[in-house]
Parts: C-alpha cells; structure tokens; sequence
C-alpha cells in the first residue's frame, strides 16, 4: 500500500512543541488469503519508508506520532503488543489467543496507554461477547501492565465500539450515553479508572433523535444527530461541550462526511463525501462506494460558523496528531509503499470575509452545481444568481436585514426539499442540498 503524502499546514493558533519525527504504521498483504503481511512505517516529513518485519499484521498503533507502542494480531486473533524503541514484549494477564483490540487510546501527560479488548472466542450466531471485554492499562515508561477496569464495558453501541476521550485536563474519560433522553457522557475517573457519574449537555431532550459519537478530545465531543433514519438532509453535527456540560454548537451538513477535530478544539474541518450505489458485476446485492471529494468544510466549533473551506485532491485523509498540533498531514494511499515526494500545500484556517464568502458561493458553489447539471435553465438559474447579487450590495451597504432577506429568496426560489413530490423540476436533489445549505452558512455569518 503505497501513500503518496501531501502536507496540508494549517495555523490552529496552538503552541506546539518539538518532538521525533511524525510516522505512521500500515501492512502490506503479500499474498491473495491475507496470511503473510509486510509491516512498515512512513516518516510524514521525509517520505522514507522502513520495512519492520512480516508475517503479522499491525493492528492498531497509539494516538501520537511517537507511536512507541504497536499491537500485533495474526490471522488467528494472536496479539503481541511490545514497544518498538525497546524491543520489550508487553504482557497482559490473559492468554493472547481469540483477542482483539477495539481501541486504544493514549493518556500522554501520565505517559499510560489504555487498550480495550474483546473476548472474540463466541459463537457464530455471537462472535464477540462485550460481557466479557476489558480495558487493560500500560505504563509506557516501565512498559508495564498496572491495571485494568469494567469501567468501559458499555462503549459497545450499534455493532461496534465508542472510543472515550480525555477532559480537557485529563483527569476523566468520556464515551456516549443512549438511552437517557438527553445528551449525556459516562465519566471515568482516571486516577481509579473507576465510573464516577454522568454528564449531561445542554438542558433539552433528544428524543426522537438517533444519535451518534463522531470524535472527541480535549472535553469536546462531536456528535451525528439523525431526526428521520437514513435521511442525511435531516442531519445535524453536534458540538459539545462536555467539560462544562454545554451544547457549543449545532451544524446543518447533509451529506456524507469524514472529520477532524483540531486539538485546541476550535476548528471542525469536515469533508464531504459522496456516495454511489450500484450493483457489483455477479451480485444482486446492491453496494455502495463512498467517495472522498477533498471538499473540506471549515466550522468554528464556539458559534457553528462556517469561516473557510479548503478543496484539496481527491481520494486524501487528513491526519491530526497530538504531538504535531499545528499540522495537518494529508494523505493518500495506493498499491505499494515507496519513499514518494512530499509537497506542501499551502493553506490557512484565517476567517474569510462575508464578500469573500458570496465570490465563493457564486464562484464555486453555484458554478459547480451548474457544471454537474443539478441545476438547470438559465433563465432560473439568473434568477438564482441576482438575489446572490443583491445580497451582497445589500451587506455592502451595511443592510443586513436585506441581506438576509434576498438569501431566504433564494433558498425559498429552489423550492421544497426533493422528497415532496412537489419540488422544483430545475433542481435535483444534489443540487438542492449544495445550494440550499451553503446559502445557509453563508446567511450564518451576515
């Protein structure tokens, strides 16, 4: 697997500090039945790639570049977990085989690493039993087992497993609650790792609401709200708070997406995704392929805002890592790892102004929306295009209230969202979206 690497610099008004060289760890599968894998590791300043060993797979790695500490697994659910500076195996107390590593995260400040592990030895009908899952915790400076907790067990949801995250000074870790009727978080104490209460976000109910952990750090968490299932135009990003117990912010995005948070929490940069579905060649089944657009959306986290956007190329991954807080890295991943040149790309998270917002929504947005034919007819779309105009001479002029009004023009001209039957026969439902809502953000900032 081969990653041709772009870095994306990105200023997140954070201090940061020296430390190694940035990596990161993938395998490469040597043969069609996944049995033998070539392991390595790319440095992300230089390019260089390291062959470590094969017959193993590297399962998970931790959370900083560093990334001192490597979890194996083989094919048979064997984990060997051992620190890559000193060569020293780390052993847990139970038998390595049927286990499989959920997730990992990293507790840099008290240099301890927490790994939740599942009893994957069920049946068919129950391949994992969460009952009997364990979060087990290593000192990475003695590279020793000192504890395990409980306290976990229920990150389990929807066929897969929440990681927790830290507060903001690392003394508790949080992971969703459900089933409470409101926004809440378990709180685990990390001097006992112990379940020490609940938090709750905001003061309103979210019932009605499917909802879903999306990413967390630092005290602030990132949630997917869904009002009517599988209906993505319904969709809301939800920023809490959850040091304080407040909902920050709540964000409209009806696509498909991948995000990051930045580690001083300010900035959500979320990527649109498309979807595709169609029938793969012999199989009645229909699939579906997401596909990364590079369309990057840039929220304020405190206000909801939309204050930049970054079109990078397609296909790529932002990668943020706690040690590197003021770089982005952005990578792409192919057949065969190789040492390939690494460019930089020179990009900022500065607020763009409200007329440079209105030159991008009718320089980009519309005209992408045009270009895709998700809009149609001209003498529509110049309709479209002046209340764009007239809105931005009406800020111009320090009219807001105007402003404002020729953008809920605009957004009323396309007409009802594309599940009614009477929506309007100009604009599909792609379209709809890509104009209705940008228009919305556009508005957030008048």
């Amino acid at each position: 697997m081969q990653y041709k690497i772009l870095i994306t610099l990105i200023s997140i008004f954070i201090s940061g500090k020296t430390f190694s060289q940035p990596y990161i760890y993938d395998s490469q599968s040597l043969d069609d039945n996944n049995k033998k894998w070539n392991n390595y590791r790319l440095n992300l300043q230089t390019g260089a790639v390291e062959f470590l060993e094969r017959a193993t797979r590297f399962a998970y790695s931790d959370d900083n570049t560093d990334q001192s500490i490597l979890i194996k697994e083989s094919r048979l659910g064997e984990l060997d977990i051992h620190n890559i500076k000193t060569g020293k195996h780390i052993a847990l107390p139970f038998e390595n085989y049927a286990r499989r590593v959920n997730w990992l995260v990293d507790a840099i400040p008290f240099n301890k690493l927490y790994l939740h592990i599942t009893d994957c030895s069920g049946t068919y009908e129950q391949p994992m039993q969460p009952d009997k899952d364990k979060t087990y915790i290593i000192d990475k400076t003695t590279d020793m087992f000192i504890d395990s907790t409980d306290a976990f067990i229920t990150t389990f949801k929807y066929g897969d497993y929440d990681k927790p995250f830290f507060s903001k000074d690392y003394s508790k870790m949080y992971f969703l609650k459900t089933d409470t009727g409101r926004t809440a978080f378990t709180i685990v104490s990390t001097a006992n790792n112990k379940e020490i209460g609940t938090q709750y976000c905001g003061t309103s109910s979210d019932k009605g609401y499917e909802k879903y952990f999306v990413t967390g750090k630092n005290g602030v968490a990132v949630l997917k709200y869904l009002s009517e299932p599988r209906n993505e135009s319904k969709q809301k990003l939800v920023v809490c708070d959850v040091d304080n117990g407040t909902i920050q912010s709540i964000i409209s995005f009806p696509w498909s997406f991948s995000l990051a948070l930045s580690f001083d929490t300010k900035l959500l940069f979320v990527e649109k995704i498309r979807t595709r579905h169609y029938y793969p060649e012999n199989s009645s089944l229909l699939a579906t392929e997401r596909i990364k657009t590079g369309e990057y959306y840039v929220f304020d986290t405190k206000t909801g805002g939309l204050i930049n956007t970054m079109s990078l190329p397609k296909g790529g991954s932002l990668l943020l890592f706690e040690n590197y807080p003021n770089t982005i890295y952005y990578t792409f991943h192919d057949d065969v790892p190789s040492a390939s040149k690494i460019t930089p790309i020179a990009t900022n998270t500065t607020i763009m102004s409200v007329v440079e917002l209105f030159n991008w929504f009718s320089s980009t947005v519309l005209a992408q929306s045009i270009a895709n034919k998700e809009v149609v007819n001209s003498a529509f779309i110049n309709q479209l295009q002046t209340h764009i105009d007239n809105a931005k001479n009406y800020y111009l002029q320090n009219d807001i209230a105007n402003a404002k009004k020729e953008l809920t023009k605009f957004r009323e001209r396309l007409g009802n969202t594309p599940q009614r039957k009477e929506g309007n026969p100009f604009v599909k439902k792609e379209g709809y979206k890509n104009l209705f809502f940008n228009a919305g953000y556009l508005m957030g900032r008048l």
